[in-house]
């Protein structure tokens, strides 16, 4: 695996930013693209092999940065970030015992615990937003009034810590040598999946937070699984979607179990994040194959019915959707 190791202020200097001189008077999170995820590990290493071995990219360390507190100590943790062509995915192993990261990975395993929005502006800009969600009932847990991020904890309401952040890490995707092909890490991400109590509770607090029109919530029946599966059948879903920018948000409240979603909701004691999702196009059927010969386990989908959730909490902290066209007609 590449390793390039680097520091936090050479990982400041390798990030671009449209960072205009005048603030926004009044930000709003509803206009910025989402674009990364934060994964907590107790073991940066071996769950960026875990990465590597699975989407067929490698992960690139960006050594261990420091950033601080709100009350001025300072945290460390170890970092890799694993690359895909619109979007990437923060591997972060806490070191001191302090901070968000110590206290998430603790409270939630390995999992995704936050999400970074991109933001047009200045420090100032961060702060002020920063400060509006704290009033909307987020609790800042990570940056100083002078960093150009902040990150604002909304688990029980949203399910997940908001990052706004002011600038972007440059990346590339590189394939593995040996992956096979196509690699699934060189494929767009469509969207991240939440697992939710209320659907229509978490989608007026995601309205509220990101100063957003309410996402509609949609009933969907007829739930298929694999061959096998002992998840309720008659169980239906509430889903309410909207997009960031190029990728979609995606809340899920199971209404019946057992499923998926609501053995997940349960896991992490309520609202989390549970679903990175790709869209795969006529590869569907092999990466479908390739997932499960590493491990993944087949919890939701049907290839006829062109989705399918693969589950890999326990070596990458979440669950992989793949969507797309398959050759075959009939469900498993």
């Amino acid at each position: 695996m590449e390793r390039k190791g680097k520091t936090l202020a050479a990982l400041a200097m390798t990030m671009t930013s449209g960072m205009p001189s005048i603030s926004m008077a009044q930000p709003r999170l509803g206009e910025a693209p989402l674009y990364a995820a934060g994964v907590y590990t107790p073991d940066v290493e071996e769950t960026a092999r875990q990465y590597e071995r699975v989407f067929g990219v490698v992960p690139q360390d960006f050594g261990t940065p420091t950033p601080s507190a709100p009350d001025g100590s300072t945290v460390t943790l170890k970092m890799s970030v694993v690359f895909f062509p619109n979007f990437y995915i923060k591997l972060q192993q806490p070191v001191s015992e302090n901070g968000p990261y110590a206290e998430g990975l603790r409270k939630y395993g390995t999992s995704i615990q936050n999400i970074q929005l991109l933001v047009e502006g200045d420090v100032q800009t961060i702060q002020a937003l920063r400060a509006d969600m704290v009033r909307k009932g987020g609790t800042w847990t990570l940056g100083v009034d002078t960093d150009f991020r902040a990150y604002v904890e909304f688990k029980e309401k949203l399910g997940i810590t908001l990052e706004p952040i002011t600038l972007r890490p440059k990346g590339k995707v590189i394939v593995a040598a040996g992956a096979t092909a196509p690699a699934l890490g060189s494929m767009p991400v469509t969207h991240i999946g939440f697992a939710v109590t209320d659907a229509r509770k978490t989608a007026e607090a995601y309205g509220h937070v990101f100063g957003i029109p309410v996402p509609e919530v949609r009933e969907i029946a007829h739930l298929r699984y694999p061959a096998g599966s002992t998840w309720n059948e008659t169980a239906h879903l509430r889903v309410a979607r909207w997009r960031q920018g190029e990728i979609g948000i995606e809340l899920t409240e199971s209404v019946g179990e057992p499923t998926p979603w609501s053995a997940f909701v349960k896991a992490q004691n309520g609202n989390a994040a549970q679903v990175i999702a790709f869209d795969v196009g006529s590869h569907f059927d092999e990466i479908l194959h390739d997932l499960q010969a590493k491990g993944g386990k087949w919890i939701f989908g049907t290839p006829a019915g062109g989705t399918a959730y693969l589950d890999f909490m326990s070596t990458l902290g979440l669950v992989i959707q793949i969507t797309g066209k398959s050759g075959q007609t009939s469900t498993q």
